[in-house]
């Protein structure tokens, strides 16, 4: 799911508008940065529709954090688009500023089902 999760994410409309990178977890403190960079991870991967002792579906709880010292509101679009037609449903987002890094920030979780059959 994580290789999936990467190229779902390096689709050009979000590439283009993230001069940082896409990164699992966290972005390594060498990468530069002009304005924007995007952290991901897999929070919860749970089992669903078991038959007898086979799991049927995977179901994966994920967020997507963009960081960025301008406006996330072309790229936080730009993953809601892709991410939905690419079959991720959309659970909840917000955003913030962070006093510490000066930097604002995008949230947005999605959930992903995948078939195991």
């Amino acid at each position: 799911m994580r290789k999936q999760l990467r190229k779902d994410l390096s689709d050009d409309r979000i590439l283009n508008k993230c001069d940082g990178g896409i990164h699992y977890l966290h972005k390594k403190e060498n990468v530069q940065f002009k304005n924007t960079y995007i952290e991901y991870e897999i929070i919860e991967h749970i089992g669903n529709q078991y038959f007898g002792d086979s799991r049927g579906i995977d179901e994966y709880v994920i967020q997507v954090d963009v960081f960025t010292q301008g406006s996330f509101v072309e790229i936080s679009e730009a993953i809601l688009n892709v991410m939905e037609e690419k079959g991720y449903l959309f659970i909840n987002d917000y955003d913030i500023y962070e006093n510490e890094t000066k930097l604002y920030s995008y949230k947005v979780k999605f959930r992903y089902y995948k078939n195991r059959r």
